[in-house]
């Protein structure tokens, strides 16, 4: 099957254009690590915020090591704040735990929530003035007694903390509260360095979830399979680009794996085509009497050829006296279906039905005497 040159570039190009938007859609974006970084600039980085830390004399410090190095480090009454953190969810793990309940206290930003129907841009109140959030996810805070609402409205809390132990965990459902974006919001820069400041604990901003290592730094130990390995490697791109072209060059050969197969055209059969047709003509004059005229005659002449009687037509009264002598049936049961012709003026296709199930029964009953 040939194609034109005008059909092989249209293919070309669709080709193109999937493996460009696959390529976008796969590309590692290092924006992931920036948002929420101190070292950030764009409207999601929390430059400006560490800014208006120094400005207060506030001082925070950039963490660059992983969070076991800083459990092993012996600091105490610490205030680490994590922004986009991982922990989708809000939950802690073990080490965690262990050291929130010594008296520190976690900050994490960017906790997913439910949505609820609340506005997705709000100004809620606080003590310090509104702060700007954006984002329908609220918490329902107040079964548990170690919980506590810190910025709300009508739809539930945006900030809450959560006390373990000495120590306490304070989650926030956007991790924007003190982004660059902010910057003339007053309220949102307070209302988060009011957070961080409490207990005069020290401010430490983790730094190693945005990409930011230390030189010192140990290297967290990795245990991805192969698999794994090779999602992080052009050579998954380029396996699945090729697939991509694989099946739209199939596409574009209109075939599976073999040569194309020309399809067999059943053959017409004459004789049934020529009764359907029949019928059809039959069924819309509505000449149900003639159809069993016919299909009693010879219904008759078989039954006589199979009693032996000849070709020639018998009476009734002979035919069932035939039938009884021979197969030792009651006579009503052949001179019932006989006197039933004639006596409709409209035949219906049930009459028809039952009345031909009745010759059947009375064919079967003859040879199985």
């Amino acid at each position: 099957m040939g194609f034109s040159k005008r059909k092989i570039w249209f293919f070309v190009g669709i080709a193109l254009v999937l493996l460009v938007f696959l390529t976008l859609l796969m590309a590692p974006s290092s924006n992931r690590l920036t948002v929420g970084s101190t070292y950030g600039r764009s409207p999601d980085g929390y430059g400006a915020w560490y800014v208006y830390m120094q400005n207060r004399k506030t001082p925070v410090f950039r963490w660059q090591k992983t969070f076991a190095e800083l459990v092993d480090s012996q600091e105490k009454n610490i205030t680490l704040l994590r922004v986009n953190s991982r922990l989708s969810s809000g939950r802690l793990s073990r080490q965690e735990i262990d050291w929130i309940g010594k008296g520190n206290r976690l900050v994490v930003l960017g906790i997913r929530n439910q949505v609820t129907e609340a506005p997705f841009s709000s100004l809620l109140k606080s003590n310090l003035g509104g702060v700007k959030i954006e984002t329908s996810r609220r918490l329902k805070v107040g079964e548990r007694k170690e919980e506590k609402s810190l910025l709300e409205d009508t739809f539930g809390s945006a900030v809450w903390q959560k006390t373990i132990d000495k120590g306490v965990v304070i989650n926030s459902v956007t991790p924007h509260l003190g982004a660059n974006a902010y910057q003339n919001e007053t309220g949102n820069y307070e209302f988060l360095a009011q957070l961080l400041s409490q207990e005069n604990q020290q401010i430490f901003v983790d730094e190693y979830m945005h990409g930011y290592r230390d030189k010192t730094a140990k290297t967290a130990q990795s245990r991805d399979d192969m698999f794994s390995y090779l999602l992080k490697t052009p050579i998954f791109t380029a396996i699945l680009q090729g697939v991509i072209v694989f099946v739209i060059w199939v596409l574009a050969q209109r075939r599976r794996w073999g040569k194309p197969q020309s399809l067999t055209v059943p053959g017409l059969d004459n004789s049934e085509a020529y009764i359907r047709a029949t019928a059809g003509v039959l069924e819309k004059a509505e000449m149900g009497n003639f159809v069993i005229e016919l299909l009693e005659k010879e219904e008759r002449l078989q039954l006589q050829k199979s009693l032996g009687l000849g070709s020639e037509l018998l009476s009734s009264k002979a035919l069932v006296s035939a039938w009884v002598s021979q197969t030792g049936k009651p006579a009503s049961e052949l001179s019932s279906l006989l006197e039933m012709n004639g006596k409709k003026a409209k035949i219906s296709k049930g009459y028809l039905k039952n009345w031909l199930e009745k010759w059947q029964r009375v064919r079967l009953g003859l040879f199985k005497g």
